[in-house]
């Protein structure tokens, strides 16, 4: 099953904050698609927060910023 969090800011108090790089594991990076408001904000910045403030490591920052994005381009249109 999917679940679709509008993430318009990013999460502000110490619960959420704590909460999400497990549920991100939980759910499995390869079920979640990062996107961003750019150019009005700059993705760069909220890849630093998940990493510094919420404890994603290097691994999966880029699993969370390449995979589900990598398979999307692989779809064909159907008629």
């Amino acid at each position: 099953k999917n679940y679709y969090w509008p993430g318009v800011q990013e999460p502000s108090s110490a619960e959420e904050i704590a909460a999400l790089a497990p549920a991100l594991r939980e759910l499995g990076f390869e079920r979640v698609l990062y996107g961003s408001d750019y150019p009005v904000f700059d993705p760069r910045e909220h890849l630093r927060f998940l990493a510094e403030r919420c404890g994603l490591r290097t691994d999966e920052l880029e699993r969370l910023r390449l995979q589900r994005c990598s398979a999307l381009a692989r779809l064909r249109p159907t008629d």
